[in-house]
């Protein structure tokens, strides 16, 4: 292997590098090749950890599109903050979470450090991106500020609005008008890193072209590097800092230039839930095969329910998924889906299927017993 083929091969590894993404387990990847339908898809479990997995962006010409949410990763209640929720929408399972419990009159401080939420400087929950991680560290200080009286309506006001349709169209409308331009340009710098640039110094020699090449190469980059300061001002006003790190790279490193597309749109839809960026994105059969996923979760989560048997902690965590559950039903009411219908028994797969689990669906041969994949869910029969 001559140095150059092996200087293109560790490029190739870096840049497949930089299409991966570590995310919280508990969150949703969105995704699209150009011009393809959107799809659901979950971080992976085998390239992560227990809180941890790794999202995979399409690494080939036109690249195609990612965007992540996330439920919130923690249950509230008027009286306490609790690290851990019930629910999940992963298919092997909850995350690992930190199961902090403060009431709060305990709580002194909260703050957000990149995309952790520390209150009392200890670790409370993770969220999908940094924006995401101070929007609800800066939720948990307003709610530990008001009165105990002002906190339910607080609550229940914030979650109606991360079901917010409108919003999540207004954003991708802003994101979708901006994204065209810096996406032919991501795709110019692949052409121009992984075809041009090896195909001419195979054929003319290194040592005459590169500064032709580099010349190229780096106004390709600039250009790149414009577009996505433009892009991320007009979606993204207030991050300035996330801007001026994620412009830099994109002008100096070209394996992130390629991938400028993904600094705009990762934070996109992080303050809403996840049903609501499905609704706005997926086919509508698609939405109705998430949904169902999502609502059978919340109608019977993985047992236990709770991991603690303490008073405090079992009411929070009850209180946040009841009125969780209202508001998922609600929003598919409101977009004509009756959520009675939606979670309807499976079809039996054939004349030996006696018994269900009612969440994760699985058949089995006995009309009794408990699903040991949900932590011990019982049966019902068909």
């Amino acid at each position: 292997m001559t140095d150059g083929q092996l200087f293109l091969l560790v490029l190739v590894a870096v840049y497949l590098g930089e299409c991966l993404t570590l995310v919280p387990r508990d969150a949703v990847v969105l995704l699209a090749s150009l011009g393809a339908r959107w799809r659901v898809g979950f971080p992976s479990a085998l390239m992560g950890s227990a809180k941890l997995g790794m999202a995979f962006g399409n690494p080939v010409p036109p690249l195609g599109r990612t965007l992540f949410c996330q439920s919130w990763p923690f249950s509230v209640s008027p009286d306490a903050i609790y690290g851990y929720t019930a629910l999940t929408a992963h298919p092997e399972g909850r995350a690992e979470q930190s199961g902090r419990f403060w009431p709060f009159d305990l709580v002194r401080t909260v703050s957000a450090e990149e995309k952790n939420v520390l209150v009392n400087g200890e670790k409370f929950c993770r969220a999908v991106s940094a924006p995401s991680a101070a929007a609800v560290a800066a939720f948990i200080r307003g709610l530990a500020r008001m009165p105990h009286g002002n906190r339910q309506a607080a609550i229940e006001r914030a979650l109606h609005d991360v079901f917010d349709t409108r919003g999540v169209s207004v954003r991708t409308g802003e994101w979708l008008g901006r994204e065209r331009g810096l996406r032919l340009l991501g795709n110019a710098v692949f052409v121009m890193v992984f075809a041009v640039c090896p195909l001419v110094a195979a054929g003319y020699g290194l040592w005459s072209t590169w500064p032709y090449l580099m010349a190229g190469l780096l106004a390709l980059m600039i250009a790149t590097a414009v577009a996505l300061a433009r892009a991320h001002r007009a979606v993204y006003p207030a991050q300035k800092g996330d801007r001026v790190l994620s412009v830099a790279l994109a002008a100096t490193v070209p394996t992130i230039s390629i991938r400028a597309c993904d600094y705009l749109s990762r934070d996109l839809l992080a303050g809403f839930h996840p049903l609501a960026a499905a609704h706005a994105l997926l086919p509508p059969e698609a939405f109705r095969s998430f949904s169902r996923r999502i609502l059978l979760d919340a109608r019977e989560p993985i047992r236990p329910e709770c991991p603690s048997t303490e008073p405090g902690e079992v009411e929070c965590e009850s209180w946040y998924r009841g009125r969780l559950r209202g508001e998922m039903e609600s929003f598919l009411t409101a977009q004509g889906v009756a959520p009675g219908d939606l979670v309807a028994p499976p079809v039996p797969r054939d004349a030996s299927s006696a018994g269900y689990c009612p969440r994760c669906e699985g058949q089995f041969t006995q009309p009794e017993g408990t699903c040991g994949n949900c932590g011990g869910i019982p049966l019902r029969p068909f």
